[in-house]
């Protein structure tokens, strides 16, 4: 297949959430088809760090956001009752080069990645949405928590809008787990909806390959790895450090608590005079802090999606202690070695529970269930219905 493959995103490095999900599906699709990607670079790192991709699929085209018009954008997209979340991407520049790519290479079909490069895809051309959370349902998540709540709000109904009108261009929508399929499903009840989750890369995620430094072997510690300055990653950070850490360390006085991420805020970064909070900031590998910790912590108040780093930990043997919010992304089907805390008691009784299944156990399952070879299968399938269908 020819496939025109739009995303928001660079797909690399693939270190952050949408960037992972964007990076493995393109690497496997472009081993077997012929993919053509226009994507947006938000910043000069975003368009620094896009360089490798020349050599993935058969041609890439980078536009960087302007940050004047972004904003110009948003501001319009707000009078006029428009979603600001669409409107930020809507580069001129990325239509152009669009265009360019239907005239040079006409696709038999285009993959886009998000709801605003779904409503930035050509007509005309059969369109598989990878769509994958409903980040409407962040934006309301936000109200409740972000001032001001009334505008998160309004942008959850706007984007809601977005998503509905979008799902109804798109043969086929693919969200990330069930539970989006499910929360989509009342959005846009007649809209073809496949649960599409993310795989983990066994590979790069293994223990045995990788080797402990001398200053971690001797310290006991539970760790963080997230986006710090991406609100749930903060949000849970915070909460851990102030009302968990402390309840923990009343039995266990060495335990620490390692944040470990690019950009920790100034809120975050006060808690390191806090004892046993280290906020490490951006590692150059997160792999040996998941070695030597003795358990991982994913406590988000506001989780969509699967979350990347419950299966990194996981694919490195590791215990995670995930909140709630997390547990029911996986639906009833929590991974091997995932355990739910709600509060610091159910904490501590997840730290003193000895450790079980094994190391070796909780990887394999997370092989089983999480593969990317799997996931790019099924999205080909999708791809070849889209095609046929047109």
């Amino acid at each position: 297949m020819r496939i025109l493959y739009l995303s928001h995103c660079p797909p690399y490095p693939p270190d952050k959430g949408d960037r992972i999900r964007a990076y493995h599906i393109l690497r496997l699709l472009a081993q077997r088809h012929e993919v053509h990607m226009v994507c947006l670079a938000r910043n000069a790192q975003e368009l620094a760090g896009a360089c490798p991709l020349g050599n993935c699929p058969a041609s890439v085209e980078i536009v960087p956001v302007s940050r004047l018009r972004s904003y110009l954008r948003v501001g319009v997209a707000g009078l006029l009752g428009q979603s600001v979340t669409v409107a930020y991407y809507r580069e001129a520049g990325f239509k152009r080069h669009v265009d360019e790519a239907l005239q040079a290479v006409r696709p038999d079909v285009v993959l886009a990645y998000s709801t605003p490069m779904g409503c930035l895809a050509p007509n005309g051309i059969p369109l598989v949405l990878d769509m994958t959370d409903v980040d409407s349902a962040k934006w309301l998540a936000y109200s409740q928590f972000r001032w001001p709540g009334w505008l998160y709000r309004l942008e959850a109904e706007r984007l809601r809008l977005a998503e509905a009108k979008v799902t109804a261009k798109a043969r086929v929508v693919a969200v990330s787990t069930l539970a989006e399929k499910r929360l989509l499903r009342l959005i846009a009840p007649q809209a073809h909806i496949v649960a599409l989750p993310n795989g983990v890369d066994l590979g790069y995620y293994n223990p045995a390959a990788i080797e402990v430094p001398d200053e971690l072997r001797n310290r006991e510690f539970c760790a963080f790895v997230g986006q710090m300055d991406y609100f749930p990653n903060l949000q849970a950070a915070l909460w851990f450090a102030t009302q968990v850490l402390p309840y923990l360390r009343r039995r266990r006085p060495r335990l620490e608590f390692f944040i470990i991420g690019r950009n920790p805020p100034r809120s975050l970064r006060a808690l390191a005079s806090r004892p046993g909070v280290v906020v490490m900031g951006a590692v150059a590998d997160v792999r040996p802090f998941l070695v030597a910790a003795r358990f991982v912590v994913v406590p988000l108040i506001i989780a969509r999606g699967i979350q990347n780093k419950v299966l990194e930990a996981l694919a490195m043997g590791k215990r995670v202690l995930v909140s709630p919010a997390v547990a029911e992304t996986f639906g009833h089907d929590l991974p091997l070695g995932a355990t739910v805390c709600a509060d610091p008691s159910d904490y501590e009784r997840a730290v003193d529970c000895p450790p079980s299944p094994s190391p070796e156990q909780i990887r394999q399952e997370v092989a089983r269930r999480f593969s990317w070879d799997a996931t790019v299968e099924q999205l080909e399938t999708l791809l070849a219905s889209a095609l046929g269908a047109g």
